[in-house]
């Protein structure tokens, strides 16, 4: 399960430095920005991979492994994870509203994969964990690869238009 919530980590923290260098450069961050985010991921993987920090239990019954979330880490982790949402699709609905043709064609595709995958994201790794629904979190991570081969169709169909 844990690795479930760093590849959540990974792929939200990855996108954001995509959605920002694609298919033009939108903000420079700042030194104190670098370092927010890095103090702010780093203490979200120390809560996943400390023991009873996210997990804190793990049982199983008639054959079923289940776990028992901590819930003030995994409001922690929800908390980041939306922040960064947030923050992919305020520089992708900006960059959209100022883009014109090709660009403002691949960053629709982008944007309409990015809902994706944050709806199956929220849905599998946040709603399902708060309602204690652990059967379905690993189906979490498995919505990138909507957004990997939209963005990989997006940039190789708009690059055979021009």
């Amino acid at each position: 399960m844990q690795g479930a919530y760093l590849a959540a980590i990974s792929i939200g923290f990855s996108f954001l430095h995509f959605v920002n260098i694609f298919p033009f450069q939108k903000y420079k961050y700042s030194f104190k920005v670098k370092v927010l985010l890095a103090v702010a991921t780093a203490i979200v993987t120390y809560i996943i991979c400390s023991q009873h920090l996210l997990i804190e239990k793990v049982f199983d019954e008639n054959g079923y492994r289940g776990v028992v979330l901590n819930h003030i880490g995994h409001s922690i982790f929800a908390v980041y994870f939306l922040a960064l949402s947030f923050a992919i699709l305020y520089i992708l609905i900006s960059k959209y509203r100022h883009s014109l043709g090709v660009v403002k064609i691949q960053l629709g595709s982008v944007m309409i994969s990015c809902i994706a995958l944050l709806i199956g994201g929220v849905f599998f790794n946040l709603i399902l964990a708060i309602l204690d629904v652990d059967r379905y979190y690993w189906l979490g991570p498995y919505f990138t690869i909507i957004i990997c081969f939209a963005s990989l169709h997006t940039i190789k169909r708009c690059d055979n238009i021009r």
